[in-house]
């Protein structure tokens, strides 16, 4: 192999090096944004889920009170 052929080699080589570590360092990048969205995404499921049994608890509370307090007028 010629010495030029080697350099022209070499340099291709290293652009396509830095290539892939750019590539990956985006990809990872791109991973940590997916994995932080699903994470916000399930906390606020998680939040409404909490919210809703909540309400739930709160309406059989407030129904209960009704029904005693008509048994109480009985």
């Amino acid at each position: 192999m010629a010495a030029g052929s080697q350099s022209d080699e070499l340099h291709s080589l290293q652009t396509e090096s830095r290539h892939l570590k750019e590539m990956v360092g985006a990809l990872r990048e791109e991973l940590e944004r997916r994995q932080i969205a699903h994470e916000e995404k399930y906390q606020a499921i998680e939040q409404a889920a909490r919210d809703e049994a909540k309400q739930l608890h709160e309406m059989i509370r407030a129904l209960r009170g009704r029904l005693e307090g008509q048994d109480e007028k009985r």
